[in-house]
């Protein structure tokens, strides 16, 4: 388990980065949602917020890392986007949700990384 949760906080750091030189401000990280889990990035850009999943995968066993963005997946992060959002009462500003995938090699060495902006209409 913490080799998992090593590996998903290195994945965050990767991508926080990535965000931060395509001009995000990072709003906030790690925020919980109850009952729907966890938005991994709040980030912000010309005035919209991007709430973004991270998903990180070492190797291609399983299909990688845009495989693991499930349809189950993308219902969580749709009901955790929408109660996240809630929380602004009716200043709720321009937002949607994201995904930033992040793969390495067997070693853990950074094998790509890529940003898809508005994952969820897809």
């Amino acid at each position: 388990m913490a080799e998992r949760q090593d590996l998903g906080a290195f994945g965050e750091r990767l991508a926080a980065g990535r965000l931060r030189r395509e001009g995000y401000e990072i709003v906030d990280t790690n925020v919980a949602v109850r009952p729907w889990g966890e938005i991994d990035i709040v980030a912000r850009r010309d005035g919209v917020l991007a709430l973004v999943e991270v998903r990180t995968r070492r190797g291609e066993r399983f299909g990688g890392a845009a495989l693991s963005f499930t349809a189950g997946k993308r219902r969580r992060m749709a009901n955790a986007a929408e109660a996240y959002l809630s929380r602004f009462g009716d200043e709720v500003p321009p937002a949607r949700v994201d995904v930033v995938l992040v793969s390495l090699d067997a070693s853990g060495r950074l094998t790509g990384i890529e940003h898809i902006e508005d994952a969820l209409s897809e």
